[in-house]
């Protein structure tokens, strides 16, 4: 006789309605467990404190374990981005090249590392040259996360090329400005975005995209205004009597290259500006029908101007080629849009042209920082230069003391 499966409970009757309610298992099933916690399958190891007198025995048995505080940095949830935005561009190449940790966490937050990254180094710099303005300095996403229309396809985002142009354009641009102050010519603070904003128009190839970039909104009254401002400053730092070169067209003349550099380096000294280095670059700008050969009559020698024929003229051509259609310099461009908006810039050229030398309200000079060349760097006098009426005073107290 089988066993049966159930058994039946003693204290019941025996009809069958009330033994089919009383059928119990006979091998109930077990419990389930409780989860009381869960632990993780890796552990960091901690270090073991071991006193001195133990310390010659003990580390024949046990390897010592260091604290990295660079490796910590690097894996903490919240100090990485704070070290990462603490690094000069250099380093942060660097880093990035060398160590595979540094460069797999940067990897994993790639773009909006280098957005805070253009923010904390170059904020005005990062908001006017957007990376997607420059297909050629974009990368696909290092975590080849997909786009939101074509899941298939990775997304594109920013690279360590277009971090390079943009903290390299800023620091063009600054140093720029910061010449021109050193001579005199302050400007105001905002100079710098009108600046960089400007260098846009110089880079682009054709005439409609000049123009329509021009137009756009984003080209506000007062970058037009402050762009007239700058180049005031930059005809007044040209044409001073000791300092400059002689002459307000020159300014229009480097405007009109392909970016800043030449002028950055012509008002650092780095670019000697004597007359067989100013023709080569007055040959590329300017048709040759356009050039005062009858003053110069030197830019009408093929060979002794060293530039190719097929070179003359090209920076005020489309595309930049001797084929192209005829494009006005970018300096025109933006001086065309403030007429065309009635901006009226010739009536604040007075007033540009006192700023960063009169104090109106108080009716005085305004001191001039100059570069000392002992080694002193640059430095600021306490009081500006003297009013005529003070001067005369002076030299009348001159007279009087030595009898003249």
């Amino acid at each position: 006789m089988k066993r049966s499966l159930f058994h039946l409970d003693p204290d019941t009757d025996s009809s069958p309605e009330t033994n089919r309610k009383r059928l119990t298992p006979l091998f109930p099933k077990p419990p389930v467990p409780k989860i009381i916690r869960r632990e993780r399958n890796r552990v960091r190891e901690r270090p073991i404190l071991v006193s001195e007198s133990d310390c010659g025995s003990y580390a024949s048995a046990t390897s010592k374990t260091t604290f990295d505080l660079y490796h910590a940095i690097i894996w903490h949830p919240n100090l990485f981005f704070a070290f990462v935005l603490s690094l000069d561009p250099q380093a942060l190449f660097d880093l990035y090249a060398i160590d595979k940790e540094f460069h797999w966490r940067l990897n994993k937050y790639n773009t909006s590392i280098l957005h805070d990254y253009v923010k904390a180094h170059a904020r005005d710099a990062g908001e006017i040259l957007t990376w997607t303005q420059y297909p050629k300095l974009q990368t696909l996403d290092p975590e080849l996360r997909p786009t939101a229309q074509r899941r298939h396809l990775a997304r594109e985002g920013p690279s360590f090329r277009w971090l390079k142009m943009v903290i390299y354009r800023d620091s063009v641009v600054r140093q720029i400005l910061t010449c021109l102050a050193l001579d005199g010519h302050r400007v105001p603070r905002a100079t710098a975005r009108a600046v960089l904003k400007y260098w846009v128009v110089m880079e682009k190839r054709t005439q409609a995209l000049r123009e329509a970039y021009v137009k756009s909104s984003f080209w506000t009254d007062a970058d037009i205004l402050l762009f007239h401002f700058f180049l005031l400053k930059l005809d007044m730092r040209f044409s001073d009597p000791i300092r400059g070169y002689g002459g307000c067209e020159l300014a229009r003349l480097l405007l009109t290259q392909r970016s800043m550099v030449v002028l950055r380096d012509v008002l650092s000294g780095k670019i000697n500006l004597t007359y067989w280095v100013l023709v080569p670059i007055v040959a590329k700008t300017y048709e040759h029908e356009e050039l005062n050969l009858d003053e110069h009559p030197d830019l009408d020698d093929d060979e002794g101007l060293g530039v190719d024929p097929s070179y003359w003229g090209t920076m005020t051509n489309e595309e930049w080629v001797a084929e192209g259609p005829k494009m006005d310099s970018a300096v025109d461009v933006v001086v065309a849009e403030g007429v065309r908006r009635g901006l009226n810039a010739h009536r604040y050229l007075l007033d540009w042209m006192l700023y960063g030398y009169v104090d109106l309200e108080m009716g005085r000079n305004l001191p001039v920082p100059r570069l000392e060349r002992d080694g002193r760097g640059v430095v600021v006098p306490r009081e500006g230069r003297p009013l005529e009426g003070e001067i005369e005073k002076w030299v009348e107290k001159l007279d009087e003391e030595y009898g003249v």
